[in-house]
């Protein structure tokens, strides 16, 4: 049975998570930040476990990349992204919109 108290607070934690508010939250920050490195070390020790022949075929030079969207959705996997980019010493440069979550 909900008493009045109840109701109160149940009404309070639905306006806190109100589409306004969520739209600003950055969801990246709900994730161990000391693990999404050691995890993407494993998958890529699992991906490359001797030799890189992707490597081999694309070579040495600079190469450039931009992801495309074919329409709105939720933006998802960014602390991934960039830890791989991180342990394979690549730059990553995100638009100011590429929030996680959003």
């Amino acid at each position: 049975m909900l008493t009045s108290q109840t109701r109160t607070r149940a009404t309070t934690y639905s306006t806190m998570a109100s589409p306004s508010t969520t739209a600003t939250l950055d969801y990246s920050q709900l994730l161990p930040k000391g693990q999404i490195e050691a995890t993407v070390k494993e998958w890529l020790d699992d991906d490359m476990p001797s030799f890189d022949i992707g490597g081999f075929v694309v070579g040495s030079d600079v190469k450039s990349a931009r992801l495309l969207l074919k329409s709105s959705g939720v933006f998802c996997g960014k602390p991934f992204m960039e830890a791989v980019f991180h342990l394979l010493h690549c730059n990553i440069e995100w638009k100011e919109e590429a929030i996680e979550g959003t």
